[in-house]
């Protein structure tokens, strides 16, 4: 992943979780592959983790433990109406500057 690439796709990590969780309860880990499957980078634990938490303290997202059949528990992670709210403006703020850079390329 080319350096610009790498830090357009991290400035919109956050949304990114969101749009993940808007599918359906998920963990760190669960997340970190499902953001490599989407092509959105291997982000590190350091990068993920907090950010879950600052989701969290913002009210966007919320956790819970759980056990799934013989895992160890885990930390379930699920998005709250504020953070569909958020998810649905970022979306429509992301799509606002697509739309600009489509008029730049257009000569518009």
């Amino acid at each position: 992943m080319k350096q610009w690439t790498r830090k357009i796709a991290s400035s919109v990590l956050p949304l990114s979780i969101l749009a993940i969780l808007s599918k359906r309860e998920s963990y760190g880990y669960e997340i970190r592959k499902m953001l490599v499957s989407f092509n959105l980078g291997d982000f590190k634990s350091g990068t993920v983790y907090p950010l879950l938490t600052r989701l969290e303290e913002e009210g966007l997202i919320a956790s819970r433990w759980a056990e799934l059949h013989d895992d160890p528990p885990r930390k379930m992670i699920q998005i709250t109406d504020t953070g569909r709210d958020a998810l649905k403006e970022g979306v429509q703020d992301v799509e606002y500057l697509l739309s600009g850079i489509r008029n730049v390329m257009e000569g518009k």
